[in-house]
């Protein structure tokens, strides 16, 4: 065969090559995302983070796809979880201890730990006795158990070696002080009261915060008391903390409080959850008592986003591609997810068939990731569809950079 002959049956090749891809692809228009709603969350740059991925970070492309039934509840909205504490924590020494440590209670039943720090003596149950009312009572007489860090231990709570827990008997709330004999170095001590009516309860503004960006927690104290002073912290997971500032939410609300924070514009590629803690001095108009109550955001480097471009593919067949622009910052493995609705003239408007998964390293630039709608699944439905819940997630740094409620409408 001459070389004119193999070049004219590789271009016959190729040409029926591209003609089947044609045929089989469809039309293609481009189309671009929709504006950001409230509660979105959308980066407004990328960072390169200098992390180094894990070597056994898996590298290939992966498409899947799951079908939802039509009557399936799908919500894209992701409340920030809501924390509620009827409980306080204290550092105290031993001399406070041997002295009388005097417990802010609001109700009887109140559970009590003791745990020694690092050098401090190991604590038994025969040092402690309770006073209240003038009188100072042993522990079988003032608590309703008592329990040593074996026992402790066996109901599955990792402490400390020489802790001890107690339930005090009802009675003792009123002027409680828990006396500890030969007690030396530091402990801390935690309260908790059951059946009080005084709850701190903490929420995040948002479950996601990119680094750089402003972080709000609105803390409130139920049950009537009112908040005389407040402290907040918001801890990295490598242990860096952070000051919240903290105002009233309303003036006419005496036991609400907003706290502020800018988070830092670079962190450490440390895995896990940023704590936020708060500190709250309460009173009721009787007492002055004390809560602490903690929660947690995802504090996460802005890796990569989505640049705002889409093209929408319908093939032949009947599937259909959704491809959208990537903006990376940072090489890793990023993931795109996505919910799609459809028309259906069985239930009279539009219903969610399915959730489509797409992931793949992506080096810095512009990149790009499409999700696949199946001919079998759409073929039941019609236009016009909507892509909602759009989500970017980076793989490797496990952290949700991007969140949209409404992605792309599609006639």
């Amino acid at each position: 065969m001459t070389a004119n002959n193999r070049s004219f049956r590789f271009n016959v090749l190729a040409a029926t090559l591209a003609l089947a891809f044609a045929s089989a692809a469809g039309a293609q228009q481009a189309a671009r995302l929709q504006p950001a709603q409230s509660g979105d969350l959308v980066p407004t740059r990328v960072v390169e983070s200098g992390r180094i991925a894990a070597p056994d970070l898996e590298r290939a492309p992966v498409q899947f796809f799951h079908p939802l039934s039509a009557d399936e509840t799908v919500s894209a909205y992701h409340e920030p979880f809501k924390a509620e504490s009827r409980e306080y924590w204290q550092q105290v020494d031993g001399g406070q201890l041997r002295d009388g440590y005097a417990l802010a209670l609001t109700s009887p039943g109140a559970v009590v730990m003791i745990s020694p720090g690092v050098e401090a003596h190991p604590l038994q149950r025969q040092q402690l006795t309770v006073s209240s009312g003038g009188r100072v009572f042993n522990a079988d007489t003032a608590t309703e158990t008592l329990a040593d860090a074996d026992a402790l231990r066996q109901a599955g709570l990792d402490v400390n070696a020489g802790t001890i827990a107690f339930k005090l008997r009802p009675g003792h709330e009123g002027d409680a002080r828990v006396h500890v004999a030969g007690a030396e170095g530091r402990y801390v001590l935690h309260v908790l009261e059951p059946q009080s009516r005084n709850v701190l309860l903490a929420q995040a503004g948002v479950d996601v915060v990119h680094a750089g960006g402003e972080l709000e927690v609105r803390v409130a104290l139920e049950g009537g008391a009112a908040i005389d002073a407040i402290s907040g912290l918001l801890v990295s997971p490598d242990g860096v903390a952070y000051d919240l500032q903290f105002a009233a939410a309303d003036r006419k609300a005496p036991s609400e409080r907003v706290g502020t924070l800018r988070t830092p514009a670079r962190i450490a590629a440390v895995p896990g959850l940023w704590d936020v803690r708060a500190t709250v001095a309460g009173n009721d108009g009787q007492r002055a008592f004390q809560r602490d109550v903690r929660t947690a955001v995802a504090v996460v480097a802005p890796t990569a986003r989505l640049a705002g471009d889409a093209t929408v593919q319908v093939m032949r067949t009947g599937g259909m591609d959704t491809r959208f622009g990537v903006e990376v910052g940072t090489a890793g493995r990023y993931e795109v997810r996505a919910v799609m609705y459809a028309t259906s003239a069985k239930h009279g408007g539009m219903v969610p068939v399915g959730v489509s998964y797409s992931a793949a390293w992506l080096e810095p630039g512009a990149q790009a990731l499409a999700l696949n709608w199946p001919a079998s699944i759409l073929a039941e439905y019609s236009a016009p569809y909507a892509i909602r819940d759009l989500r970017l997630t980076d793989q490797g740094g496990v952290a949700t950079l991007e969140r949209r409620a409404e992605a792309l409408h599609i006639e």
